[in-house]
């Protein structure tokens, strides 16, 4: 499995590159205030939809998969590198967007707080989690080119149901919860991430198991 998880970042590795560019470019941006700080932590799930989508789109190209496969980390070493990847790539992205913001605020304080901004870092990256571990049973499912469509309907039908509901409810201030429920919210979305992304792996290896290749 480590072998898979080290050829992804080696496949990935000038993107990854392009990514640290764009976080630096964005900081500089957000001290000149051009751009707002939280598009920083808000890259942790541009990355987290991005980047699984890359390494199967290379895999399907290259037919790394029945190659793969074949080798001794197996079709669930395929699947659990797939996981600790994408896994390693949001947490490394949440990690350089908190040193960043720290730096950001070390220089234009004004800008916001560090407790707030933080935690808005930290809903990001869970999202993004728990993003993955709806996307992910798909790309093993149907490929790249597939779940990418699937991801876009499914990203359209979420947005355009919630933008509905608050046009329902009079605007979306009517449909925040309430405060004890806000304050809850982080623990919640974690144990909901950390869920979600392990039966995502287990319903992924199923997939994956019974998938001719």
């Amino acid at each position: 499995m480590t072998g898979m998880v080290c050829k992804d970042f080696l496949v990935q590795r000038k993107q990854l590159g392009y990514y640290i560019v764009f976080f630096l470019l964005y900081a500089v941006l957000a001290v000149m205030e051009i751009m707002p700080i939280g598009i920083l932590y808000t890259m942790t799930l541009l990355i987290g939809m991005i980047l699984p989508m890359s390494t199967f789109a290379y895999d399907d190209l290259a037919r790394w998969n029945k190659y793969a496969a074949a080798t001794p980390a197996s079709r669930q070493g395929v699947v659990a590198g797939k996981y600790v990847f994408t896994l390693l790539s949001v947490l490394m992205a949440a990690a350089l967007s908190a040193v960043l913001v720290i730096a950001v605020l070390a220089i234009k304080p004004e800008l916001g707080a560090v407790g707030e901004l933080l935690m808005g870092l930290a809903v990001c990256t869970l999202l993004a989690i728990l993003i993955d571990a709806v996307i992910l049973p798909l790309l093993i499912k149907f490929g790249a080119e597939k779940s990418r469509l699937i991801s876009i309907l499914l990203f359209m039908a979420v947005f355009g149901g919630v933008m509905l509901l608050g046009q329902l409810a009079g605007g979306l201030e009517k449909l925040l919860p309430p405060d004890w429920l806000l304050s809850a919210l982080p623990g919640l979305l974690a144990l909901l991430a950390i869920g979600s992304y392990g039966i995502s792996y287990f319903i992924a290896r199923g997939i994956f198991e019974k998938k001719e290749l």
